[in-house]
């Protein structure tokens, strides 16, 4: 089974929507039960908070259910995950820095594979309003699809 996981700074807005809308994907190909998909963030500030309700709520619009709980990045992950995606470069740099020579190749941006935004960073959606939850929402969605198509080659 491959695993995926997808990191933010809180793990209340942007990769717990990766998350949903990555095992969305998964279900929609028949993958689910080869890919193992969860997501964390590199602050313990929101650890044991639910998503946020903006994020949830604009989610919700779209038919993604996100019922997160927030959790922290444990450097075990580096061995536990086969992918570490990272929604930007400050909390991939975090991850790097966490990281030994030989689990580096698994540390991805989010974007990376992203045929709209790539190698860009997914903004925290916080402080945009509207917009910004929006906007995160349709990178997730892009992200999501890239990376299916590329790393489990299918459409």
């Amino acid at each position: 089974m491959q695993s995926l996981l997808f990191v933010c700074v809180g793990n209340i807005c942007r990769s717990p929507c990766l998350e949903a809308i990555m095992k969305l994907q998964l279900k929609e190909r028949d993958l689910s039960g080869k890919v193992f998909v969860d997501s964390c963030g590199t602050s313990s500030y929101h650890a044991g908070c639910p998503v946020n309700a903006k994020m949830k709520h604009f989610a919700s619009l779209r038919g993604i259910e996100l019922n997160h709980i927030a959790k922290k990045f444990d450097p075990v992950f580096l061995d536990a995950y086969d992918y570490i995606f990272a929604v930007d470069n400050e909390v991939k740099e975090f991850i790097l820095s966490c990281s030994s020579p030989e689990n580096k190749h698994k540390i991805y941006l989010a974007t990376a594979f992203s045929k709209k935004f790539s190698n860009r960073e997914i903004p925290d959606p916080y402080f945009g309003g509207e917009d910004g939850f929006i906007g995160s929402i349709d990178m997730a969605e892009d992200c999501c699809l890239s990376i299916v198509e590329t790393l489990f080659s299918v459409k």
